[in-house]
């Protein structure tokens, strides 16, 4: 699981927690404690109303194991390894 999160930082991702709050932010880093650090945070709206205010958005937020429910990455390619058939005699 720790490779995949930092293949995955930078990514926009949806953060879910026991209450049934939904955070939007960007991924960016995961503690030795396994709490998320996510950037650029807002509550996600029930309705898309064309992105947050500019008040609602919170620098960071660092989000307990023990609170989180799900974490879902947006387009994310897992593939990008195995795409492209390069090898040495290619060069």
């Amino acid at each position: 699981m720790l490779h995949f999160l930092t293949a995955v930082v930078g990514s926009t991702c949806d953060v879910k927690v026991k209450n049934g709050t939904t955070y939007e932010g960007i991924f960016k880093t995961l503690s030795s404690k396994f709490e998320l650090a996510v950037d650029a945070v807002h509550r996600k709206a029930s309705e898309p109303a064309g992105g947050p205010r500019r008040e609602d958005i919170v620098d960071t937020m660092v989000f307990k194991p023990s609170d989180v429910m799900l974490v879902h990455f947006r387009n994310v390619d897992f593939n990008y390894a195995t795409k492209d058939k390069f090898t040495d005699s290619a060069i």
